[in-house]
């Protein structure tokens, strides 16, 4: 959390998710690979990173497990920096690979 200033807004709009400051935030990221949500073991794949000006675009693939189905879905993060911390990410992932993958029917999983 070092690395995000202490306003920091969290936007990701393909899963609906705000976070607004660095404790609401930081709950958000302690939630993961929790019992609070049906993520496990969780891992990113950096493939590319972008720098322009106080922007940074990162494209990667995010997989795990999410209710016992298996995933691996392409994501983009874009970073807004300010005084060279994180003041803004906003996350976008191909919400429709994930739906396929793990068979979700807007409630549960069923990639069986």
């Amino acid at each position: 959390m070092d690395f995000y200033t202490d306003d920091v807004l969290f936007t990701d709009p393909t899963f609906g998710i705000v976070a607004k400051g660095k404790g609401d935030f930081r709950k958000l990221h302690a939630s993961l690979g929790t019992d609070q949500t049906a993520y496990r073991g969780i891992r990113w794949n950096i493939k590319n990173i972008i720098f322009q000006n106080d922007s940074v675009v990162i494209r990667g693939e995010w997989s795990g497990r999410f209710q016992d189905c298996d995933f691996e879905i392409d994501f983009i993060t874009l970073w807004h920096m300010r005084d060279g911390k994180i003041a803004g990410q906003d996350d976008y992932f191909a919400a429709s690979s994930f739906d396929r993958q793990v068979g979700w029917n807007g409630t549960t999983a069923n990639c069986k």
